[in-house]
Formats: structure tokens, sequence, C-alpha cells
């Protein structure tokens, strides 16, 4: 990447991990001050599904270079994931459904978001193009993500209440704690890296001008 895209991706990174914190803190004002912080949250986790699906678009370029058809499948996984998220956020927005099928959605497309999260951070470990305990943190926060398909029969079955959801609907439910909690930090990193210039264009460049430095290992 030059210079400028470098740092795009690098605010974008950013971004993405302000609106991470941004939703963390309106679901706790939620439970815990007032009510009408849940529409800013519902919104909140639309817009970071969104966000993410940009950032996969902007690391296409690398990842295409490694693997072209696993790139293309966790760019399309990112893409359908964003529009899942963004449909459960509408479902809660609208009272379309209650916020347990809404979350049911919202927690499957972020487990196809949790494919992009595995190709691309997997690829990057075998590149060596970024911190290796940032690409495992990545391929670790994917496979947490990913638990998240196990809501699906409790999507088919329209299960709008956590007391009539099965076990392994619930176990789903727990992908939360790599999208809500630890993408958002892996996404700050990501960003720190490429702001200060310790992902540059010196090492690793492809066919569409991306440009990702090894850095230094010890």
């Amino acid at each position: 990447m030059n210079a400028a895209r470098g740092r795009s991706m690098g605010r974008l990174a950013i971004a993405i991990s302000v609106v991470g914190a941004f939703n963390l803190l309106t679901i706790i004002l939620f439970y815990t001050v007032a009510g009408f912080f849940g529409p800013m949250n519902d919104a909140g986790i639309g817009v970071f599904g969104v966000l993410v699906a940009v950032l996969a678009r902007m690391l296409f370029p690398f990842s295409r270079e490694q693997a072209r058809r696993p790139a293309q499948v966790g760019l399309i996984a990112a893409y359908v994931g964003a529009g899942v998220v963004v449909l459960g956020s509408i479902l809660v927005l609208f009272r379309v459904t209650g916020w347990f099928l809404a979350g049911l959605v919202t927690t499957l497309g972020y487990a196809l978001s949790g494919i992009w999260m595995i190709v691309v951070n997997d690829l990057a470990r075998q590149s060596l193009a970024w911190p290796r305990l940032l690409s495992h943190l990545g391929v670790a926060i994917g496979a947490i993500m990913l638990l998240g398909v196990l809501v699906a029969p409790g999507i088919i079955a329209g299960v709008d209440a956590m007391a009539g959801a099965p076990w392994y609907v619930l176990l789903g439910y727990a992908n939360g704690f790599g999208w809500f909690l630890l993408l958002p930090a892996w996404s700050a990193w990501l960003g720190w890296l490429l702001l200060s210039g310790r992902l540059s264009d010196k090492d690793l460049t492809t066919r569409d001008g991306l440009v990702v430095k090894r850095p230094a290992r010890r």
C-alpha cells in the first residue's frame, strides 16, 4: 500500500476499535442508566459490522496475493456477514422481532465475519507479514466468532426468548466474547501498527500495490 492508503487503513482500524468501545459503553449504560442507550447500541453494532467488511475489502489485495481462493472466500464471508449483522440491527430497531432473535441473527452475521478473520490472520501468519502474536490473536478471535454458527437452528425455529433456547444456541451466543470484546482490541493494534509505520511499504508488495512490512524478528 502506498503511505496514504496505509494511513487510511490504519484510521479505519482505529475507527473500528472506537465503535467497539462505544458499543461496550452503551450496553453498560443500557443496563445501568437508561433504556434509550439500547437503540444506540443496536445501531452501533450494525455500523461495526459494516466497518469490519470495509477493512476486509481494503486488506483483500494482500490476502489474495498469498492465496487467491481462501482470500475470496474470506471476503465474501465478510460481506455476507456484514449484511446479516445489519439485518439483525434492523430487526430489533424496528421491533420486527424481539431482542433475542435479532441477537441470534447478529450473532450468525459475526460468525461469518469470523471466517474472514481466520483467513486474513492465518495468511498473515504464514507470510510473516504481521507480528506473530497479532496474527495468532486474530485466528483465535475468528475461531471464537465462528461459534456463532450454532445459533442457526434457533433462527430457523424462530426462538425469541433465552428461556426457550437450546444449550448449543446459548453457546453460539458466546461468540460475542470474540467480536464484541476482543475484535476491537485486535483492530486497535493493527491500526496502531499501520499509523506508526511499523507496517509500511518496504517489504511486501502485491499486484494491487498493497504493501505490508515484515517486522523485524528477535
